[in-house]
């Protein structure tokens, strides 16, 4: 797994500001505690393993656990059985394993900043303070996962692709996919990809998969059972089927595509994936509408990642589609405003000569009216419209 510790404390300076408020409720929460308020108390002797004492709250770590409980862990979840999963196990095991309980602290002050613009500063020093600790401690314990901390450091995962996701300013460039034109060591983004924070579950389950099925998490992969990927996809409809179909064409081998056969086959597969993405959003009884298209994330290929990192025009044409997704679940604060930050950093990236592909995902994620980014004309805006 990449070295998350690595790749996140460097980016988490990354995190701005947002004045738009995430939780409804938020500013209801009475505050414990006022200026008064000092900065949050580490152990420097808190360890990676379960430990029957834990460390020392301080106010502001209190105010941070009880935002957590009562609202923070039903912002990034819509289903009730995971979000009580997360407001209440998941916290159990954070007293066991100080690394999930800092990553969870961080969390909430992360979102606090957001919903608390007058004391922005103040929750989001908090939030990286946990976050740097968080990752320290998590450390060895990614290192030797085994049947007594598969589910905590599951959970830190998870939580972890929460807080990046989270964090992206949607005034910046978004960094799902790829990075900016840079060297890593240049950038402050290393390596870039927050996609691959979300991948970095999946090794977790791998090695633990038969621990976590019969756990806690089990009401995560329940609602997947009869959705296998091997199943049919689902019917779509029939403006979807018609621009996803068509999407292929732009590395057929009809087309002036010059990248290899095997990549465009892994393009193809990718391609299939997102159609039975776009299925499982319209099928009854299917998993959570958040959980099926965060499932995309974990589905494509390293080959594909790869070429989205090396932002292969082909590649990417898959993630302005995949926009379309992440907008249809916009109404979930976590994913407020995702898909057109993505969309938009997607279309820059292009450049012209894309718009035969490009022209739904505007329409649908930006609207008809749309004039802004380097890669479309008003020309051909008009021309859409």
């Amino acid at each position: 797994m990449k070295s998350l510790h690595s790749h996140e404390i460097q980016s988490s300076t990354m995190m701005r500001q947002d004045s738009e408020s995430r939780s409804p409720a938020s500013e209801n929460v009475s505050p414990m505690v006022e200026s008064s308020l000092g900065p949050a108390v580490i152990s420097p002797t808190l360890s990676s393993s379960p430990s029957p004492s834990y460390h020392s709250f301080s106010m502001l770590d209190m105010e941070l656990l009880h935002y957590y409980t009562m609202y923070g862990a039903s912002d990034f979840i819509d289903f009730a059985s995971a979000q009580e999963l997360y407001r209440t196990t998941v916290v159990e095991l954070a007293f066991k394993f100080p690394f999930l309980m800092h990553e969870i602290l961080a969390l909430a002050a992360l979102q606090l900043s957001q919903t608390r613009p007058l004391k922005a500063a103040y929750y989001h020093e908090a939030s990286t303070t946990h976050l740097i600790t968080a990752l320290q401690h998590f450390q060895s314990a990614i290192s030797s996962v085994d049947a007594g901390n598969c589910h905590a450091c599951f959970a830190f995962t998870t939580l972890m692709f929460t807080f990046a996701w989270t964090s992206q300013d949607s005034n910046l460039p978004n960094h799902l996919f790829f990075g900016p034109d840079c060297s890593d060591d240049e950038s402050i983004f290393p390596h870039s990809q927050w996609v691959r924070l979300f991948q970095g579950s999946n090794l977790v389950l791998k090695d633990a998969w038969e621990d976590l099925s019969r756990g806690p998490f089990k009401v995560l992969f329940d609602p997947w059972a009869g959705f296998s990927e091997d199943c049919s996809i689902l019917p779509l409809d029939p403006i979807d089927d018609l621009h996803l179909t068509s999407l292929s064409s732009a590395w057929s081998s009809t087309s002036s595509c010059d990248i290899p056969l095997e990549q465009r086959q892994a393009l193809d597969r990718a391609l299939h994936i997102l159609k039975r993405i776009f299925g499982l959003l319209r099928a009854p009884n299917a998993p959570s509408p958040l959980s099926v298209v965060m499932s995309w994330l974990s589905a494509i290929s390293d080959e594909v990642e790869a070429m989205m990192g090396r932002k292969v025009k082909e590649a990417l044409l898959l993630v302005a589609y995949y926009c379309v997704c992440i907008h249809r679940v916009s109404h979930l604060s976590f994913m407020s405003g995702k898909g057109k930050n993505l969309l938009k950093t997607t279309l820059d990236v292009l450049g012209p000569g894309c718009e035969q592909w490009t022209q739904w995902p505007i329409e649908v994620v930006l609207g008809r009216e749309w004039r802004g980014g380097k890669t479309m004309s008003v020309d051909f805006i008009s021309g859409a419209s």
